[in-house]
């Protein structure tokens, strides 16, 4: 084995070399065609086995024993020298000078045997080298023979792909040969078996020669008989022509009656529009007639309060009028203001069936808290007109009311709607605890001051039954205009709710599960550019006009 720590000889870096050199003269090996090109087999030159590397026998590796000399020296230094604190003249009676020479000469004689181990290791190398240039020489005659044989073994390629591509080229049109083939086969036998169709055809032409003969002597009977026919078929044009002109005369007659049928049509629609406006009129006249028998009320009442004043004792300009003077007066004012409230909500609230069309929101709250049934009526704060009550009337549901206003008392009197005139939390301080299915009051909040709203908010929370709901409905006026404007056209008005307010005001006093519901939103579909402004502007522009408020009495627990 080669000993690659030597510094003198790197067996590596020969070997390199080596592999260098090798792929070198394969790079540079040219292909050649072959002896003769229309040879039939070109012959490949004999390749010889590839030649194994000679083998390298090395001694054990040399050991110079440097260390084991140095200790040698050291050992004959310290035997020769003497400390200094000896006088030089008697120094040298403390040498041990045989010592000395013995050290010597073992340091010699090892010096000696590794100078001999190193000459033989130089020699084994020498032998090393020589046997490895001459291999790598054979190795290089042997690449030479390789890419010869390459070269042969490269054009004998060339000529098998030839023949097998002219030979697949040949097979490829195999298939195509064997259809044809088959093809005029089935062609032979498509002919063969028209000719017997045809032979077979002559002998049936043939049978019915006969027949045709018949069928001529048939043929000049029914000409015979159809000259007869055409004498009759001119009397049948002329029927015919009578039949086209009267269903040319009725045509001509529906078609004057689609047009009276339009006539018609347009007359009926111009009639449902003036029965249309006559139903807007009539509507106005009832408007009209309610507000003028408001006025007549007012008047009479008005007559009423003079000809009591006129029968009381005559006051001087400066005499004090009397208790009971003033308190008539403020009663008739009273009353004077209710009459004009009641026309004011005729003109500015809005007809009564665009009201219930819109509390029919409320509807599946009652139900799911089972209000209205027989034991849980539903009282109605501030019922006003009486559009709730109403609608409550027509889905079947017990319900009651209660306003300040002796003029809408009036208006659910005469519809025949249960409605009692007084206070609303007078009225609520008077029911028992425990007896009401729901408690509701449609814009009404906004009207009270701040005390009332939550004694009226305690007061229901005790009357109502474990489960009931209260239910508020104010303006909402997070609408701007709703909030700046709109809330400014009543002047009974106090002050905008906000709805998180009214929503904090029922969880302070003892009311769950409370829940905000925003109604009434603005129909923009008549308003320019509202599609094109920013939603944020537009949901404070043109957002809900009104929202609810509802909350939920406890269960027991």
């Amino acid at each position: 084995m080669i000993e690659t720590s030597n510094p003198e000889i790197d067996v590596n870096q020969l070997m390199e070399r080596v592999r260098r050199e090798a792929g070198r003269l394969r790079s540079n090996a040219q292909i050649v065609s072959s002896p003769g090109a229309n040879a039939r087999r070109p012959i490949l030159p004999i390749v010889p086995e590839p030649l194994a590397a000679p083998p390298l026998t090395l001694s054990h590796p040399i050991d110079p024993a440097q260390n084991r000399t140095e200790e040698k020296l050291q050992k004959a230094r310290g035997m020769i020298e003497v400390s200094t604190s000896i006088p030089k003249m008697f120094r040298r009676l403390f040498r041990r000078q045989g010592g000395f020479n013995r050290a010597t000469l073992e340091t010699v004689t090892s010096l000696a045997k590794s100078d001999l181990k190193l000459q033989k290791r130089v020699r084994e190398l020498t032998t090393a080298m020589e046997q490895q240039s001459q291999w790598t020489h054979l190795l290089v005659e042997q690449r030479q023979t390789e890419s010869a044989w390459m070269r042969a073994a490269g054009a004998l390629i060339s000529s098998l792909e030839e023949r097998l591509s002219s030979a697949t080229a040949a097979t490829e049109q195999l298939p195509a040969l064997r259809s044809q083939l088959e093809g005029h086969g089935q062609h032979l036998q498509n002919l063969q078996t028209q000719w017997e169709r045809q032979t077979e055809h002559l002998k049936s032409l043939q049978a019915r020669m006969g027949q045709l003969e018949q069928h001529g002597q048939h043929l000049r009977n029914l000409q015979v008989q159809v000259d007869r026919q055409g004498e009759h078929s001119l009397v049948w044009r002329e029927e015919s022509h009578r039949n086209t002109e009267h269903l040319r005369a009725l045509q001509e007659q529906n078609d004057r009656l689609g047009v009276h049928l339009q006539n018609v049509q347009g007359e009926i629609n111009q009639r449902a529009q003036h029965l249309h406006e006559y139903q807007q009129l009539l509507l106005r006249l009832e408007e009209r007639q309610l507000n003028d028998a408001i006025y007549i009320k007012r008047q009479i009442s008005h007559q009423a309060m003079r000809l009591q004043q006129a029968g009381s004792p005559h006051l001087s300009v400066d005499a004090l009028p009397s208790q009971s003077e003033n308190s008539a007066r403020a009663d008739w004012h009273a009353h004077d203001l209710d009459t004009f409230y009641l026309s004011f909500e005729n003109h500015f609230r809005g007809e009564r069936a665009e009201i219930k069309r819109r509390v029919r929101f409320y509807l599946p709250f009652l139900q799911s808290a089972f209000a209205g049934v027989s034991g849980r009526p539903i009282l109605d704060l501030g019922c006003g007109r009486g559009e709730w009550l109403e609608l409550l009337r027509e889905e079947g549901l017990e319900a009651a009311g209660v306003d300040l206003n002796p003029a809408m008392i009036s208006q659910c009197a005469e519809r025949g709607l249960a409605a009692t005139h007084a206070d609303a939390v007078d009225y609520l301080r008077s029911q028992a605890d425990e007896s009401l299915g729901a408690v509701t009051g449609f814009h009404i909040i906004e009207h009270l001051p701040l005390a009332t709203l939550i004694n009226l908010c305690a007061e229901a929370l005790r009357v109502l039954k474990p489960g009931g709901l209260v239910i508020c409905e104010s303006p909402n006026c997070k609408n701007l205009m709703v909030g700046a404007c709109n809330f400014n056209v009543d002047p009974t008005h106090r002050n905008p709710i906000y709805p998180e307010t009214a929503e904090f005001i029922l969880n302070t006093q003892g009311f769950e599960k409370i829940q905000l519901e925003y109604l009434t939103p603005v129909d923009t579909s008549s308003v320019a550019g509202s599609d094109e402004m920013p939603a944020a502007l537009h949901r404070l522009l043109y957002g809900p006009q009104d929202f609810a408020v509802i909350g939920r009495k406890p269960d027991r627990r």
